[in-house]
């Protein structure tokens, strides 16, 4: 395994970690992009330890109902 998958790995632990340990007290809605000048849906997320709580329905003009993340 090299440094940087191992960083990644430990780091993904970490934040696992934190987000099932949370109280989730205060959070804000922000839009979702999931690539620079790619909207989503607005995601409810957690102030503190950045957990996606919530997401509005997102239906593309085509009429397809997306799911992120």
């Amino acid at each position: 395994m090299n440094k940087a998958k191992e960083l990644r790995d430990k780091f993904e632990k970490k934040l696992k970690e934190l987000q099932d340990g949370c109280p989730h007290l205060e959070s804000t809605w922000m839009p979702y992009m999931w690539a620079p000048g790619h909207f989503g849906p607005k995601v409810k997320t957690c102030n503190e330890c950045d957990k996606i709580l919530e997401q509005e329905q997102w239906i593309s003009l085509d009429g397809v109902n997306y799911v992120y993340p």
